[in-house]
């Protein structure tokens, strides 16, 4: 069937739980209503840590060009850009349709959650069931809207509880693990925190304070109290399950992706809707177990998931069948429960939802038990049924866990082997055997045809260029293997039939090295676990720089003898501008010249180097000893000497009568210390070996050539120059 509505999911690093619930309820739309989706994944504009920022670089892809319209998971978006920047952005991608959820935009139909009441919920519960009165909280990056209101809830409760605010109000966080330990680590150093509750602006926060509190001999929920914000999946099986907030992320992405549809069709889209969330209470606050979703006015039939109600008949008519035999074949009513579950599509595999039918049917058919024995063998009948739901879920969960791991080690095992550096046709090619073997439908790699450098904070501007470097599975039919296609990316993300073309759900994510965007990666994930997709992304990217790099320095190797051979050849005037007729070496000229050309390889490649001045010792007064020819002898001996003591890449040149230069960049022993110990121990055997009246004394000043291509070749010089100005006079 040919897709022709192609939708765009932004949204950061795919594989959290919470970005797999958003991608999940997108996809599940776009299949039912026949539109094609592409995910967009990277971090948050403005990505403050290492070169994070880089991931960004994907969306310039979503364009008119590529996509229809975009749901904007924007509670990822906006955490680290003001919210005039943020707004402005999305009015950029104007007159394409947008809809956002997670955080409101003046004008844009947005998704939301109800923030405060559910929060709140759980922060009286901590004061009325445990009585706690002394309270951390760490909060949200201060630009979301979502943490903005987490905070305001929980500023509400001290002052409606007269509880003083204090500095333990202020601990900030970002939303990630680490942030959450990082935010206990500044105020609490390493001691036991000095509060009775931890409330965190979400779940993964939570879980990095879990980390610090067992680091410092603290147990949550017995010792201290921690609760979350989210629900995330791996919330239930942490050690205690977290208390938290549950929002059906996987609702709101279905609804934004519907709404997106709607406006391409001309249909009436809400500016905001707001859903509800839920307290759920679980160990880590200090509870044995249960849940306050009861204390929330809302039904099972409110948080049911579409196509739940289809089961719930199902249900409704097995317990009908079950109750009207005689004798009552609870057997046959548990089997028939196993087979609903067992025949679910992967959307309706959650124990919670399962649960809230049968609690709300449970609810339903008490009424009608007339005895005793008839109410008890009701209650049995439905705890075994939730007893099936526990056991086929935990294990399914455990199943998943165990096929993470064997992707984890099949993604481990292959790369291993791509620890040595090949060409970059052979690094396609063993790609190809990856992708096949991690189960990926079809994957097209991109490379731009030069790095593009790009700093922090700076903008990304796709270039007119690009090159289709690999098309493995889908859309391969027809290309030659090692074929590249040029095309311009501005104008469509792949060339010609792609993947992406008639492909349901594919996955568009950078391909980067440090400062430097090499490509990107389109695929259609296929068996390839979602949880895995960043991993699998970032060892594609070092491969690739590694490759590039030594395709790059072969050829750059190749060039640069060439044009070295072609001097040489020429007897002309060029040869006398740059050769020492007297040692056969580059000139102070021809030296000067050719260093700029390999700092600058240097400079891109980021490779460090060494540049060293070498100086004869005693010259002049060899001369004046032994005569003018034994002194024109120990110049070229040692010109000989260096010559063979480094490689053809490095530049060797002879600069003043009896001052020496090389440049030596990108090799293992590029150290300053072992390569003056290298150019004295050639001198010391030299000694050895010569019949000379005379011995061979060399001085050696050196400059290290930095990897991170901060430098001046000038400046390269001139340090060199002083440090064996210094190593002269001190002897």
């Amino acid at each position: 069937m040919s897709i022709t509505v192609r939708i765009a999911l932004q949204l950061s690093e795919i594989d959290s739980d919470y970005a797999r619930e958003i991608t999940r309820g997108v996809s599940d739309l776009c299949r039912e209503r026949g539109a094609r989706l592409t995910v967009y994944t990277g971090n948050s504009p403005g990505w403050p840590y290492g070169h994070g920022y880089q991931n960004t670089a994907i969306f310039s892809h979503i364009t008119p060009a590529n996509a229809d319209a975009l749901v904007l998971a924007s509670g990822t978006q906006c955490n680290y850009v003001s919210p005039e920047e943020f707004e402005a952005h999305v009015r950029s991608l104007s007159p394409m349709p947008v809809v956002s959820f997670g955080v409101p935009i003046p004008g844009i139909p947005s998704i939301l959650i109800d923030n405060r009441n559910a929060f709140r919920s759980l922060l009286d519960h901590l004061a009325d069931v445990h009585g706690y009165r002394k309270f951390a909280f760490v909060s949200g990056p201060k630009n979301n809207e979502e943490a903005r209101e987490r905070k305001a809830a929980f500023l509400a409760f001290l002052q409606d509880r007269a509880i003083p605010a204090s500095p333990l109000c202020e601990l900030c966080g970002d939303f990630s693990v680490e942030s959450g330990y990082r935010a206990m680590e500044q105020y609490f150093g390493h001691h036991r925190p000095d509060c009775d509750a931890i409330a965190c602006a979400n779940d993964n926060m939570a879980l990095g304070v879990y980390r610090y509190l067992r680091e410092a001999g603290v147990v949550p929920g017995r010792d201290v109290a921690v609760i979350g914000f989210d629900d995330i999946a791996r919330a239930r099986f942490e050690a205690p399950p977290l208390t938290t907030v549950r929002q059906d992320v996987y609702r709101q992405a279905y609804v934004a992706a519907g709404y997106a549809m709607d406006a391409l069709e001309g249909k009436s889209v809400p500016l905001e809707t707001r859903m509800a969330a839920e307290p759920v209470v679980r160990s880590s606050c200090g509870c044995l177990s249960g849940t306050i979703s009861g204390l929330i006015a809302q039904s099972a039939e409110e948080l049911a998931l579409p196509g739940l109600a289809e089961y719930r008949t199902k249900i409704r008519l097995a317990l009908a069948g079950f109750f009207a035999g005689e004798p009552m074949d609870l057997p046959r009513f548990v089997g028939s429960i196993h087979e609903l579950i067992e025949g679910a599509p992967s959307d309706m595999r959650d124990p919670r939802h399962w649960n809230n039918v049968l609690n709300d049917l449970f609810r339903e058919f008490l009424p009608a038990a007339g005895n005793q024995g008839f109410s008890d063998r009701m209650h049995i009948a439905f705890q075994s049924a939730r007893s099936l739901v526990s056991e086929l879920f935990y294990a399914n969960a455990g199943l998943e866990r165990y096929r993470m791991s064997d992707e984890l080690y099949r993604i481990q095992e292959h790369f291993s082997k791509l620890n040595t550096v090949m060409p970059l046709d052979e690094l396609l090619a063993s790609l190809r055997k990856i992708f096949s073997d991690l189960g990926v439908s079809s994957a097209h790699l991109v490379l731009f045809e030069r790095r593009l450098t790009r700093l922090r904070n700076e903008p990304f501007r796709l270039p007119e260029t690009a090159e289709s470097a690999l098309c493995f599975g889908k859309g391969a039919a027809g290309r030659v293997d090692g074929q590249w296609l040029r095309f311009n990316p501005r104008e469509a993300m792949l060339p010609g039939p792609a993947p992406d073309e008639t492909a349901p759900f594919a996955i568009a994510h950078s391909l980067y090295h440090q400062f430097d965007q090499l490509g990107y990666l389109v695929f259609e994930p296929g068996r390839f676990g979602l949880e895995n997709v960043e991993f699998l992304c970032s060892l594609i990217s070092n491969a690739l720089e590694a490759s590039l790099l030594y395709t790059e320095k072969l050829e750059l190797e190749n060039r640069l003898g060439r044009v070295r051979s072609d001097r040489l050849r020429t007897a002309s005037r060029e040869y006398d501008e740059y050769r020492d007729d007297f040692t056969g070496l580059y000139n102070k000229r021809g030296f000067a010249a050719f260093s700029g050309e390999i700092t600058d390889i240097a400079r891109r490649m980021r490779r460090g180097g060494v540049l060293l001045f070498v100086a004869i010792e005693g010259l002049t007064e060899a001369r004046e000893r032994f005569g003018a020819e034994t002194g024109d002898w120990a110049v070229r001996e040692t010109a000989r000497t260096l010559k063979a003591a480094f490689r053809n890449l490095d530049v060797v040149g002879r600069i003043e009568a009896d001052l020496f230069g090389v440049l030596a960049v990108d090799t293992d022993e590029c150290r300053p210390e072992t390569l003056e110990a290298r150019v004295h121990s050639l001198a010391a055997a030299w000694n050895e070996r010569a019949n000379a009246p005379f011995k061979l004394a060399l001085s050696v000043g050196a400059a290290e050539i930095p990897a991170d291509g901060e430098f001046r070749l000038e400046d390269l010089f001139a340090a060199a120059a002083r440090e064996l100005a210094a190593r002269r006079d001190g002897k």
